[in-house]
């Protein structure tokens, strides 16, 4: 059964994607972008108090998050960074497979990138 969790925060939270117990993401309001490593909550530092909508990855070095005025966020296993994403537009879900991400988001928003 499920049960709640406490301390991870007071934001509002909107997306949860991880790869393992021990690897798991949240995001939500204020650019808020969590990671929990099995033990403790981590909040990473994403340079934006835009709200981030969604998150996803193909594994622990290769996650991506995307938010509302077009902000899409890389984490490469070390750092978490800005990536240009061509539109100002909110962008609210990404998915993609190794090495293809795609974001979709408001007024037909849609972001392709292959690696």
């Amino acid at each position: 059964a499920l049960q709640p969790v406490t301390g991870a925060t007071t934001e509002d939270l909107y997306d949860v994607w991880g790869t393992s117990a021990d690897d798991v993401w949240l995001v939500g309001k204020n650019g808020l972008a969590l990671h929990w490593d099995g033990a403790q909550f981590t909040t990473l530092a994403t340079g934006t108090t835009e709200t981030l909508h969604a998150v996803w990855g193909s594994g622990a070095d290769d996650v991506w998050i995307v938010g509302k005025a077009g902000v899409l966020l890389h984490w490469d296993g070390t750092s978490l960074s800005a990536q240009q994403s061509g539109t100002g537009e909110s962008l609210w879900d990404v998915w993609g497979i190794a090495g293809e991400v795609w974001a979709v988001g408001s007024a037909g928003a849609l972001v392709h990138s292959a690696q």
